[in-house]
């Protein structure tokens, strides 16, 4: 017998009856009744709901103007310790923002899972969000966590404009049990030398297991089917395959590649899966390079290593020195300021540390210093910001180390063409100097980096 949540036995029943102890899932609505179901709207913005072959589908119009559309209903919902959503989506739809919303019954607290540009299915498309993917979007109340909604809501929020048609069909609701917080690797078999590959995964990195030379697999076994996140794995010094697969399994028998890993370099790997299941996992050497491969450790990392790439960086940033990666990915606060013209469409930052943010969401330039062949970041030096003069907008940040002396200046200058609005560049400027007496070698290096000044803990209307 099957026991559920009290949340599935009582809470449910206003939306669809009486759902007994045996019912794993419950289906909240099936669409066959819209009138349960109304249109919300921002000003100016209009929605009307229709029924299509037994699902709900909601038409909507933009009218040139910002804002919002969705459907909602009223529907108590309690909530066990972990559960999943699922719904059928398709839509003829401009890359608008999909949220899926839950609102408690103040009306005040809201959580979301928020799809920005949302590419809508043409075709019937199942959609499952988890209780990892939903968060606390607003709200005065200070538990993050979701217990009770009253009400539930799909919306669509202007990233593109336009208007379009969204469906959505057979919504179901379905108790779990609690996410596996270390996947363990319980087996493993090899291709060769079938009794040494324990060592792979005994957390021991100076044993290893040694696989020879050409196309070689190693099969761990996770003992049940495991959701996980991705995968850390350290290869013994100079034994490492130029390409390599990994694949996973339900059953042992049938194989799909999850990743194809090419040029590795040897060292540490990092493997994003994000949102993977698998009984069996294999990685499959595809070119030694005519070299003996050896590996030291792998671990099964969990969902939370790489849920979302920024996740996944700062998993990365774990294993790195602090330094490497911006403080944001560390869990640390981190300080910018904008750049910019009057009237200019575009913005940049410039961060605490002197990482320069080209374009909202853009990418960012960060510098380092080598001195003598001696790594400097913003983690080994002092820094302070300041303005220029005081006052004006042209800020900048110095890094002070007994070595080296290193300036950076950022501003935005528009053309002079009097186009309108004004066309902008941000430049920036650096100063690097000896603060000693002795001669030393100096390279500056600019980074070119896929990461945001604004940290991914902080939201500016766009999260970094």
């Amino acid at each position: 017998m099957i026991l559920l949540p009290r949340c599935l036995m009582v809470c449910l029943l206003m939306a669809v009856g009486s759902v007994h102890a045996k019912d794993a899932t419950a289906t909240l609505d099936t669409f066959d009744d819209p009138a349960q179901w109304r249109v919300i709207a921002s000003t100016q913005v209009s929605g009307t709901i229709r029924s299509e072959r037994g699902a709900l589908c909601l038409d909507y119009d933009f009218n040139g103007v910002s804002g919002y559309v969705g459907v909602q209903r009223d529907i108590a919902i309690a909530y066990p310790d972990n559960y999943r959503f699922d719904f059928r989506l398709r839509g003829e739809s401009p890359a608008n923002d999909l949220q899926f919303k839950l609102i408690d019954a103040s009306g005040d607290n809201v959580w979301w899972v928020n799809r920005p540009k949302y590419a809508f299915p043409r075709e019937w498309t199942p959609v499952r969000y988890k209780r990892r993917h939903i968060g606390k979007a607003w709200g005065p109340g200070a538990d993050p966590v979701l217990r009770d909604s009253a009400k539930l809501e799909f919306t669509l929020n202007n990233s593109v404009g336009g208007k379009g048609t969204v469906c959505i069909d057979d919504l179901r609701f379905t108790a779990l049990p609690p996410d596996a917080m270390e996947p363990r690797i319980a087996s493993a078999s090899a291709t060769i030398a079938a009794r040494d590959s324990g060592r792979a995964f005994d957390g021991d990195a100076a044993t290893v297991w040694r696989a020879g030379s050409g196309a070689q697999r190693l099969t761990l076994d996770l003992r049940a089917p495991t959701e996980f996140g991705g995968l850390r794995i350290d290869w013994a010094e100079g034994a490492h395959p130029a390409a390599y697969a990994v694949l996973s399994s339900d059953d042992g028998r049938d194989w799909r590649t999850l990743r194809d890993v090419v040029g590795s370099d040897g060292g540490r790997d990092w493997i994003a899966l994000p949102e993977s299941e698998a009984r069996h996992l294999a990685i499959e050497m595809r070119d030694a390079a005519g070299r003996d491969v050896a590996l030291a450790e792998v671990r099964v990392e969990p969902l939370a290593f790489a849920a979302i790439p920024n996740d996944f960086v700062a998993s990365v940033a774990k294993d790195q020195p602090r330094g490497r990666f911006p403080r944001g990915f560390s869990g640390e606060q981190a300080y910018w300021t904008i750049l910019g013209i009057d009237g200019g469409t575009e913005q940049g930052l410039i961060g605490e540390d002197g990482a320069v943010e080209v374009a909202k969401g853009g990418f960012s330039i960060e510098p380092f210093v080598i001195v003598d062949g001696k790594l400097l970041t913003w983690a080994d030096v002092e820094s302070a910001q300041s303005l220029q003069d005081g006052y004006l907008p042209i800020p900048s940040v110095d890094w002070s180390h007994p070595d080296a002396q290193l300036r950076t200046t950022a501003f935005v200058g528009s053309d002079s063409s009097g186009s309108r609005p004004p066309r902008s560049q941000i430049i920036a400027r650096y100063a690097l100097r000896n603060p000693g007496a002795t001669a030393r070698d100096y390279t500056l290096a600019l980074a070119v980096q896929p990461f945001q000044v604004n940290p991914p803990s902080q939201f500016l209307n766009h999260t970094g």
